[in-house]
């Protein structure tokens, strides 16, 4: 509902936290950021299914997301 800062944290579906970008530009309305697959230790990640969280402010989303090579 506002401008301000995102973050968005990657998991694993066994709950390993894979990565976080943060401090993303966020604007009121539609939004898009581009993951790289990388995790935090800047290695591709594998095929498989994650889990994102979104948060900007005290709003919260999450979805899944599915890499396939």
């Amino acid at each position: 509902s506002m401008d301000g800062p995102v973050s968005i944290s990657i998991y694993s579906v066994s709950g390993r936290r894979i990565t976080t970008l943060g401090n993303l530009p966020g604007r009121t309305g539609y939004n898009q950021h581009h993951w790289n697959l990388l995790d935090g230790d800047g290695d591709m990640v594998a095929s498989g299914t994650y889990i994102y969280v979104v948060s900007a402010g005290d709003s919260e989303i999450t979805g899944s997301a599915t890499v396939a090579r």
